[in-house]
């Protein structure tokens, strides 16, 4: 982690602690790595994201006509991958339904042999086949919901994000949306060994559960999977499956964080406000994707 760290208060870091740590076993270790995302234009999003939430970018990887993709981190070792054209077929069909928005969650695993015969045996449905790719041996599955899930293995480690930089915005979880909150967690339990770090609880009829990696630690990997589940009271799927729905970082200071990120240019929705113990205010990047501030 970096340095950063050391100045978030005990109310931010108890948002990452476990407080329960009932898990299945699974005989291979997955551990969150990155959350991929589509990008319009990657000069738009690199700015938007160094410049306005101070990500760092730790690898690039650019070929004219063939690939165009970049790792940024905010301290910690959960990646966000910026994906500009050229696309795959399906990867266009996916921005033509979703727009360039949040794709895939990816898991390292330290034998990727092993993880793909495990999750071949127990019946899930692949997007690709494990290949040969850039710095990792990598292939595709889809969740219970259809989200792309990439599992890899590295072949080259990426470089460690600064760890004398300060990083203001903390990447602390991914959103997933579901119709069905149990059938999703169970999904992930079962396949990729993630528990309950914290107790079930409603957001706006919702239910919203959170899930860790078996790697989680507070300050090491401190990453999470957010489970938002269908409208309790009207029994409403949620509106568009497969979606992952917005990024959550943690700050020291929800107000100012949110009104520095808005007078560098980012677009506000909602200003911040207090929920629970929490304080949330929320932004949309440069592609108009959402993204949660906690603190």
């Amino acid at each position: 982690m970096g340095c950063a760290i050391d100045g978030i208060d005990q109310r931010v870091i108890n948002l990452r602690l476990p407080l329960c740590t009932e898990r299945a076993v699974v005989p291979i270790m997955y551990k969150l790595h990155h959350i991929g995302l589509f990008c319009h234009s990657m000069a738009a999003s690199l700015a938007f994201y160094e410049t306005i939430l101070q990500h760092q970018q730790i690898a690039r990887f650019h070929a004219d006509g063939e690939y165009n993709y970049a790792f940024l981190s905010t301290g910690g070792d959960f990646l966000l991958e910026l994906m500009a054209a050229p696309f795959a077929d399906s990867e266009r069909a996916f921005i033509d339904e979703h727009g360039y928005t949040f794709h895939h969650l990816a898991f390292a695993v330290p034998d990727l042999d092993a993880a793909y015969a495990q999750l071949k045996a127990a019946g899930l449905k692949f997007v690709w086949e494990p290949d040969d790719f850039l710095f990792v041996r990598h292939f595709g599955v889809f969740d219970d919901c259809g989200n792309v899930v990439e599992i890899l293995q590295e072949n080259d480690p990426l470089p460690a994000p600064d760890s004398q930089r300060a990083f203001p915005y903390q990447l602390h979880h991914a959103c997933l949306l579901s119709d069905d909150w149990e059938r999703t967690t169970n999904f992930y339990a079962t396949h990729f060994g993630l528990h309950i770090p914290f107790p079930a609880t409603q957001d706006h009829g919702r239910k919203s559960i959170y899930l860790a990696d078996p790697a989680f630690h507070p300050r090491k990997h401190n990453c999470l999977i957010k489970v938002l589940g269908a409208l309790l009271q009207t029994e409403e799927s949620a509106e568009t499956i497969p979606t992952i729905d917005h990024n959550a970082y943690v700050v020291i200071d929800v107000r100012s964080a949110f009104q520095t990120a808005v007078d560098a240019g980012a677009t506000p929705i909602h200003a911040p406000y207090a929920d629970s113990e929490t304080d949330i205010a929320w932004l949309r990047d440069n592609e108009g994707n959402s993204l949660a501030l906690m603190g």
